[in-house]
Formats: structure tokens, sequence, C-alpha cells
């Protein structure tokens, strides 16, 4: 981003100047989070946790992802154009202090995915057919990107429309 953003928790002493912001995301995360109904209430909150990180392999890319853009930052023409570096801490760019700062920072990217996984009778881990309806539940369908088994590695606005699209046609017997 061309601006400088900070998390809201992070108090750090800058300069009111031009900056920029870079996160590293996982975009195919192996890792995989959970969502469960925490009462029988369906006013209580569920719990979810969504376990970021959790699989080794995901660390690792993000480490790698740090690790790029540090070495990006140290190459002209972009080296004399900044003048301080604010997060990671860069008098420790060790594994272990880049795996904690990963683990500080990690984003979403806000395009979760599968909590409701659509997939066939014999899947374990699939709650919908492939009519998008809840098994075990009459009359209930599931319609968004909580259906998609594996997150797309892009903005999931369009699958999103799509799935509402062709999920229309299914209640209204197009399909």
């Amino acid at each position: 981003m061309p601006i400088v953003y900070l998390d809201r928790d992070v108090l750090t002493a800058t300069k009111n100047a031009y900056g920029m912001t870079i996160t590293t995301v996982v975009v195919k995360p192996r890792s995989r989070g959970t969502v469960r109904l925490a009462s029988s209430d369906p006013s209580v909150m569920p719990s979810v946790s969504p376990n970021l990180l959790k699989d080794p392999a995901d660390m690792a890319e993000m480490i790698a992802g740090q690790r790029f853009f540090l070495r990006a930052f140290a190459e002209e023409p972009l080296a004399k154009r900044i003048s301080q570096i604010i997060f990671p801490k860069q008098d420790d760019l060790s594994d272990e202090a880049l795996r904690a700062h990963c683990k500080r920072f990690v984003k979403t990217n806000y395009h979760p995915a599968g909590t409701a996984r659509m997939g066939a009778d014999g899947d374990p881990l699939a709650v919908l057919d492939a009519r998008m309806r809840v098994r075990g539940v009459e009359g209930l369908r599931i319609c968004d990107m909580s259906v998609v088994p594996d997150i797309n590695a892009g903005n999931t606005n369009a699958p999103a429309m799509m799935l509402g699209d062709r999920c229309a046609d299914l209640v209204m017997g197009k399909l």
C-alpha cells in the first residue's frame, strides 16, 4: 500500500511522512481453522479459531516472503528511497524473530473460505451436497464462499456472486 499502515496496537515513533506498507499473505494456506457452535442458543456467537500459520509450510512461506521484501528493500533503486524499516525489527532477522513477527502480524487477506464445505457424499468434511443443501437439515442451503472447499488465489467477489446466482437457480428449480 502506498501509505504507512500500522495495526492499531502498534505504537511507534514514525514521522508523518511518506511511506509504504508491505504485507505478506499465504494465498493458498494449508492450515485449517474451525467454526464450532459455542452454544445451542442462536444468539451466542460461534467459536472461531482460524489456526493461522499452524501448518509449518505456511510459516515457511511467510518467512520467505518477509526475506524476499527485505532483499528487495536493499536493492537499488528502492534502497535509496527507504530511510527506515519499522517492522520486522532490523536488529534480529533470525528465523525465530521473523516467526514471532509473522505470528503477530499475520493477516487472512479477508477472504476466508471453506467453513461449510461442499462435496461428494463420501467426503467426511463436506457438510453440503452438490446442490448446496446442508446435510441433515431440511430446507437450508448455503451459498457463499464458505461452501468452497479450497480458497481461490484471487479476490473472492466473482466466485461469491457466481455461487449466489447458481443457488438462486437451484432454489427456483432451473437446474
